[in-house]
């Protein structure tokens, strides 16, 4: 925006800053509001790639509806609040698959590394792999998983973008059984608008201008308890089928009914004290079934183990999350879509993580025991994700209203941008895909684990004998490996790179680093501007700061502002301008309100927003490019003068053509709207 070398007052601890011209414009005194280090700033933001399935898990809340501008019904209907418990289970199911996915890399290998080896040789001491150092070495490796993942709890889901939370304070909120400690527990120590936020509501559903989406709300601090609990207890029944005192079926069934009743619980009875409760003694009594489950390690031989149950779990974890996946369905496809996306990324980071174990430790048996499956699988959701793409960047898009569709040019460049802009507008068909693709394969997975099972034991409890065999090798037809090859070659490796070459170079110091995160950081400008309130381990949310930060700068400038915003800024404008109620002379470029939000979240209010924001601002300039693979649309709600801009290509680069500046000579001529007292919402 400023095209300089920028200078900036803002103390270096404040997140979001406001920049400057070193020289002075004698037009204007532009002012420009950087928002990047609430999503890019800090070195460990570097890591938030490897949350992305969470990230992608909370926005299928966000993307509920079956069409764009679904209104929420009010009150929630049957079909709303089940979509909505789905989706929390859903999440819950995520962290399950992740702990199963931990304890295969971080105990199962490195147990069979050791009955491999024999014996472990450390300088002179030689330590044999007998009945004692198996008990040993089993407690210690999962009680390792257990406080790797507490502390991931403790970090991710109590980090904020308000006030810090202190160690005492994260304490409390993880484990203090008071549902009412709880419900008072905020993180950015001042007073809520009860009114408009009461504690006992659950806050799903809200529009986008709903005055709980800026406050912390304590849905966040219930959520994340639950999804302790659910860890501690994955762990506890894992170790409970491996050293054989539980059937998969009783680990499987008690991990899905607990999962689903918490959830819900805090959807339809959020209000109700004993859910409070509930909630509140989850990861006290959580913690207990884990230590009695160490416990019952010493108490088991060694002989007695299968590790290879571990497999099963996982498979059947996976069955769990594509059951509430399906029931997502009454959320609308959007919402499945996201969740099929977040477990197969959430696979795909599991699995290569696991393979590069396997092959350090010299072990080799993931191939052997469903690796294939999930390589084998990502490969088609790739292809088939692709030739979605593929068609719908050849078709374009079917409104033909001010030149939003053209004819592909004949300038390769060009015409790479413009296949990309249809392919991320219609990234709501990119979404049914993944729904259509994900719910397919797990009645395919299911049929064919049920029909080889029937084939093992020759009974219709083949089923269920399958799992409590522990899914052994040759449970279930693999693949030929050459398509398993190409799998992990291209399904795994392919986004496991991406994803350690993002957490390497971002972590780096300097500006190589800091331009790495930044680009990885758009994915977080899109994905974790909402609210946590459907899976607390997603990044957090920085649309609350940004909008509360923009808004005390807009109340110490005058009426004689022009707020221009470029892409992600214009969301954030919008919304602060509804809040406030403030009239405001408004040019947005490169804006996602016209097409792509809108589709994406069409249950949020997000049109109405736009309708609202244009009656405020009477002069409203949106520009928009043909190239543009963001904001190529125009906004087609409300009272909006779309400018189309044919100089310059892509996503970036406004300011210097001559549209934006003839637009921003346009509202500078024209008068300052009357200024009106703020909205009470």
């Amino acid at each position: 925006m400023l095209h300089t070398d920028p200078v900036t007052d803002t103390p270096p601890e404040v997140p979001t800053k406001i920049y400057r011209r070193p020289d002075v414009d004698p037009d204007y005194d532009t002012e420009a509001f950087h928002w990047a280090n609430l999503t890019s700033g800090s070195r460990a933001t570097a890591f938030w790639i490897l949350l992305a399935p969470y990230a992608l898990a909370n926005a299928a809340g966000w993307m509920s509806g079956w069409h764009r501008g679904t209104p929420p019904p009010d009150p929630p209907n049957w079909r709303t609040l089940t979509g909505r418990t789905a989706i929390r289970a859903a999440g819950l199911a995520l962290t399950a698959l992740f702990l199963i996915q931990t304890v295969t890399a971080a105990v199962v290998l490195p147990l069979a590394w050791l009955e491999q080896e024999g014996q472990i040789d450390i300088g002179p001491l030689t330590i044999t792999f007998d009945w004692l150092s198996e008990r040993l070495a089993l407690t210690i490796l999962i009680t390792i998983v257990m406080l790797v993942f507490a502390w991931l709890v403790a970090t991710v889901s109590t980090k904020s973008h308000f006030a810090e939370v202190a160690s005492a304070g994260i304490s409390s909120l993880l484990f203090e059984p008071s549902g009412l400690g709880m419900r008072e527990a905020h993180e950015d120590g001042r007073d809520r608008e009860v009114e408009a936020a009461p504690d006992t509501e659950d806050p799903a559903g809200a529009a986008i201008t709903d005055a709980r989406l800026w406050t912390v709300h304590p849905i966040l601090h219930r959520l994340r308890r639950l999804h302790l609990g659910m860890g501690l207890l994955t762990l506890a029944a894992t170790i409970y089928v491996v050293i054989g005192t539980f059937e998969i079926w009783w680990a499987l069934a008690g991990l899905g009914v607990v999962g689903f009743i918490w959830a819900w619980i805090t959807t339809h009875r959020p209000e109700e004290k004993w859910v409070w409760i509930v909630t509140g003694w989850t990861p006290a009594l959580s913690w207990a079934a884990f230590l009695a489950s160490v416990a019952a390690i010493w108490m088991t031989s060694p002989t007695e183990w299968n590790l290879d149950a571990v497999h099963a779990m996982t498979f059947g974890v996976a069955a769990i999350l594509g059951v509430f996946v399906a029931l997502s369905l009454f959320a609308g496809p959007l919402s499945v879509g996201a969740l099929v996306l977040a477990t197969f990324f959430g696979g795909v980071l599991g699995t290569t993580i696991g393979l590069l174990v396997d092959k350090a430790l010299k072990t080799d048996v993931l191939i052997d025991h469903g690796v294939g499956w999930v390589a084998v699988a990502m490969l088609v959701m790739i292809l088939w994700l692709g030739l979605v793409a593929a068609v719908l960047a050849f078709r374009g898009h079917p409104e033909a209203e001010l030149g939003a569709t053209t004819p592909l040019p004949d300038d390769l460049r060009t015409k790479i941008l413009v296949i990309i802009r249809r392919v991320v507008l219609e990234a709501r068909v990119l979404f049914y895909g993944a729904a259509a693709f994900g719910l397919g394969a797990f009645v395919y997975v299911m049929v064919t684990v049920y029909l080889h099972g029937q084939e093992l034991v020759g009974s219709s409890a083949g089923f269920w004998d399958t799992f409590n065999a522990g899914l052994e090798p040759g449970a279930l037809d693999q693949f030929p490996i050459w398509l398993i090859n190409l799998g992990i070659t291209v399904g795994l490796l392919g986004p496991g790179y991406f994803a350690v070459r993002s957490v390497v170079r971002g972590w780096r110091g300097g500006s190589k680093g800091e331009e790495r995160r930044r680009q990885v950081g758009i994915l977080w400008d899109l994905g974790s501007f909402w609210p946590r309130w459907y899976h607390p381990l997603a990044p957090p949310g920085y649309g609350p700061r940004a909008i509360q930060d923009l808004t005390a700068q807009l109340e110490a400038i005058g009426p004689e502002v022009i707020l221009a915003a470029h892409s992600q800024g214009s969301l954030i404008s919008a919304v602060t301008i509804a809040r406030t109620g403030r009239p405001t002379r408004f040019i947005t470029y490169g804006s996602q309100l016209g097409l792509l939000y809108p589709r994406m979240f069409p249950s949020t209010g997000i049109d109405d927003m736009v309708e609202e924001v244009s009656t405020l601002c009477p002069s409203w300039i949106n520009l928009w490019r043909s190239t543009d693979y963001l904001g190529g649309h125009y906004v087609s709600r409300g009272h909006v003068d779309n400018r189309r801009v044919t100089s310059g290509s892509g996503h970036s680069g406004y300011e210097p053509t001559p549209e934006y500046r003839d637009a921003r000579e346009d509202l500078r001529r024209s008068p300052p709207p009357p200024q009106a007292s703020p909205s009470p919402g």
